[in-house]
């Protein structure tokens, strides 16, 4: 598991994303980029962040790259991320993003 950032030069947006696979951190990064639905709207390549074996602590990552970058534009938020990764009302929330701190700290 791993998350990574797409940036758009134009807007200044940074989108966060998580993703999975096989390999090293740059491989299953660059897997999920050929094909991203964000490049098309003007983001740039994805760059690596975190990889981790711990999916719950990638999601939780995920959702505090989404936080630092502005926030969900759902939520009234500027970042290049529509939704959050994880929902207001997730019941799972605290859990993740404890895991995402035990694993990574604080961004």
């Amino acid at each position: 598991y791993a998350t990574y950032t797409k940036e758009n030069p134009q807007t200044g947006e940074i989108y966060s994303g998580r993703t999975s696979g096989y390999g090293d951190i740059e491989d299953i990064i660059e897997k999920r980029d050929s094909n991203h639905h964000m490049s098309a709207k003007g983001f740039e390549r994805a760059r690596p962040d975190m990889a981790s074996t711990n999916k719950s602590a990638i999601r939780g990552r995920e959702q505090m790259l989404i936080e630092k970058y502005g926030g969900a534009k759902s939520m009234g938020g500027t970042s290049g991320n529509a939704i959050n990764g994880i929902g207001p009302l997730n019941l799972n929330k605290s859990m993740y993003i404890n895991n995402a701190l035990n694993e990574f700290g604080n961004i």
